[in-house]
């Protein structure tokens, strides 16, 4: 998984086809080994899901996405950490391409497996949480997406250990985002103005565009 790993560093760099180069070497390598395992298999097959939405190739992310679950099925572990990252990686793939119900779904099976691995307050918890709130506001659900973001947004700030800042301001921007769906402007132009700012370091590309966006049409 060492080149897949350095793919996935080359992805958060915006290194698109480097990344692309080093998941393919990384899954020729394990085809080569005669090594039948479906599970790092998967890995490179969500990585490369994951890297088809950052160059907003939404239909290829799905398919790959697809792929991955398809091969994690197959090791009928219900609580394996990956099968939620291959949820999460279709998810954000559907959201992106149009599908917010598609992508609800996809969040939510995520999301259950991933509060039955980690408590409330885990990063990976939370970042399921701020996609399916994401996925709420485009189906217009207003006053769910509310409900989900005072939720999460309270279990950021109560986190035992530090979060990144970005982390933090996402769902800060998201709670803005639901408080404005459902008439409270005011409060919603104060968090927004907090939160803004500290998006910077956000290491996701396509999600932080897609946040951006959205926050821009409602402006």
């Amino acid at each position: 998984m060492a080149l897949a790993n350095i793919g996935r560093v080359e992805e958060e760099k915006g290194n698109y086809a480097l990344a692309g180069e080093y998941f393919n070497h990384a899954h020729k390598v394990l085809v080569g080994s005669n090594q039948t395992d479906s599970s790092l298999e998967a890995k490179i097959e969500v990585y490369q899901a994951l890297l088809a939405t950052d160059q907003g190739e939404t239909a290829e992310a799905i398919r790959q996405a697809y792929l991955a679950l398809a091969l994690l099925r197959t090791l009928k572990d219900s609580e394996n950490p990956d099968v939620a990252s291959g949820l999460l990686a279709l998810g954000q793939a559907k959201l992106l391409g149009g599908d917010a119900a598609g992508a609800e779904s996809a969040f939510r099976e995520a999301l259950t497996i991933r509060q039955r691995l980690y408590p409330p307050s885990h990063p990976e918890v939370l970042q399921v949480n701020a996609r399916l709130i994401e996925a709420l506001l485009a189906e217009g659900r207003s006053k769910d997406s509310l409900t989900q973001a005072e939720g999460a947004f309270k279990q950021a700030l109560d986190a035992p250990y530090p979060l990144p800042k970005w982390r933090i301001a996402e769902l800060k921007i998201l709670k803005a985002m639901a408080l404005s769906a459902t008439g409270h402007t005011a409060e919603s132009s104060a968090l927004i103005s907090e939160g803004r700012n500290e998006l910077v370091d956000y290491n996701q590309p396509a999600m932080r565009r897609y946040l951006m966006e959205r926050l821009r049409s409602r402006s």
